[in-house]
């Protein structure tokens, strides 16, 4: 016995090499030393080692036969259950638990649902469920590595001493019922995650420091591939290079990706898409897409510049639980790299900075405010025109009737400038 300075008496005995401590709920002498002998009964009785199918099979008849709230009948059909699964799957008694995968018992059920009935095959499965239960225990070689987070590996704990499981490592053998094993097997847990988290830690701040180094290797856009050294350069494959050439040139052109689109699709001109596959990646050529174009013309490094982590990922809540997506854009401040003149570039940088200027300008659905090209329509200056009042863009709106007939209306409405909302163009102008 072992007095604490709580004032509770506790048992404790080794067993088998264990050291096992049980309190015995009380602080009085007498009533301690009374406990006493059942405690260590209880504590030096040898667990029922199973590990067969047979010994869970035995345990489960023994566990029946003894629920006197069982009505006969019950414990009759109970046990003839258990003739089924052993007439269904012959030598099942002499396999060992660790062994028994979820597609054997998968194919075993497929069989069993052609020949009996759904009541009794779902009660004869319901009594498998049971048997593999009782001599059910998790074997691994180090118990710690069964889950990532200490909510997951709590939650392990807590479902295998619901189920009476064992947990088996190379250590030795866990009963989460016992509080001594329950907190060895916690301490363990949060070793583990720590040191996960550790390691996770290091490995991101050594890619970190590769990259602001313009050292770490990653897939590179269409257009530019790695040298022995390790280097980026451009494709030797003239005909990769020159159509980034030609996209370039194009937009200079037209001032519009868009327009750069259409004209690869009237030309017939195939562009080059960057494939991912098991075995690496390679170029593939395909019809024009307007995501290719516009990829190609905002990627910074065509125009020399080494940049990583251009997104981010968010996490939200959505019905209680994480939800995480990728791929959203983060602003040129935001960027966790960006080393300019590192390699050799199809453009300059001040051109790549007017092109996304010229960019952010035809987005029309974006910043009103901002300066917007001319757009396609029947009426003149689609696109151009703006409020004399406020300076926002002004929409066409097309009548239904009459083919030169158009109206020029302001949207939003501005509350500040009342009359530039009812704005109309009445000189009937035609598209020449």
């Amino acid at each position: 016995m072992q007095y604490v300075p709580s004032g509770v008496y506790f048992a404790r005995v080794r067993h088998k090499g264990k050291l096992f401590r049980q309190s015995l709920e009380t602080d009085v002498f007498t009533t301690a030393k009374l406990r006493l002998p059942d405690k260590l009964k209880e504590l030096r009785k040898p667990k029922a080692e199973v590990g067969t199918f047979k010994d869970g099979r035995l345990n489960y008849e023994t566990e029946t036969q003894n629920d006197y709230t069982l009505a006969p009948l019950s414990e009759t059909y109970r046990l003839r259950c258990v003739e089924y699964l052993l007439k269904t799957w012959p030598g099942v008694d002499k396999l060992r638990v660790y062994t028994i995968k979820e597609a054997d018992c998968q194919h075993w059920a497929a069989r069993y649902a052609a020949h009996y009935s759904p009541t009794v095959f779902n009660n004869t499965v319901n009594t498998l469920r049971r048997i593999l239960t009782l001599i059910c225990s998790i074997f691994c070689i180090e118990a710690s590595r069964l889950a990532r987070n200490g909510r997951d590996w709590h939650h392990l704990i807590d479902f295998c001493a619901l189920v009476n499981t064992l947990v088996i490592d190379g250590d030795g053998v866990y009963d989460p019922r016992l509080i001594n094993d329950r907190l060895l097997l916690g301490l363990k847990g949060t070793m583990s995650e720590y040191e996960l988290s550790l390691l996770r830690q290091r490995g991101l701040a050594a890619r970190d420091a590769k990259a602001r180094r313009g050292e770490l290797r990653f897939a590179l856009p269409p257009g530019y591939c790695w040298d022995e050294l390790g280097r980026i350069e451009i494709d030797p494959d003239e005909r990769v290079s020159e159509a980034i050439r030609l996209l370039f040139r194009k937009f200079q052109e037209r001032g519009s990706a868009h327009q750069v689109f259409l004209w690869a699709r009237q030309a017939s001109v195939k562009l080059q898409v960057l494939r991912q596959s098991p075995i690496g990646s390679g170029i593939e050529w395909r019809q024009p897409a307007y995501h290719t174009v516009a990829q190609v013309l905002k990627h910074p490094m065509y125009a020399g510049a080494y940049v990583f982590s251009r997104t981010t990922q968010r996490t939200q809540v959505i019905d209680g639980r994480a939800r995480k997506s990728m791929g959203h854009h983060k602003p040129m401040e935001a960027w966790n790299v960006l080393i300019r003149e590192h390699h050799p570039g199809y453009i300059t940088w001040e051109q790549f900075e007017a092109n996304q200027k010229m960019l952010s300008e035809n987005a029309h659905m974006q910043k009103r405010t901002a300066r917007k090209s001319a757009r396609g329509g029947r009426a003149l200056l689609t696109g151009l025109v703006r409020c004399g009042r406020c300076g926002r863009m002004m929409r066409v709106f097309y009548g239904m009737r009459g083919p030169a007939m158009h109206t020029v209306s302001m949207s939003p409405p501005t509350t500040s400038h009342p009359n530039a909302k009812s704005m109309r163009d009445q000189s009937h102008l035609k598209a020449s």
